[in-house]
């Protein structure tokens, strides 16, 4: 079975968000892990390849 992890890119603030337990993250999508908005997405983070350009598609 083959094994494929992607990058994605984090900005700033959601790497802060993340970091204090604010924010959660699931694949590439962020969510709001306590609160009144607890579940809710915040963000879907964009896939970037190892040469830092973005990806363009799943699997890309």
């Amino acid at each position: 079975m083959a094994i494929a992890q992607d990058a994605f890119y984090i900005p700033d603030d959601i790497a802060t968000g993340l970091a204090t337990g604010l924010y959660r993250r699931i694949g590439s999508v962020v969510r709001y892990a306590v609160g009144p908005n607890q579940g809710q997405i915040v963000k879907h983070l964009n896939p970037i390849d190892l040469n830092g350009r973005t990806s363009t598609g799943c699997g890309s």
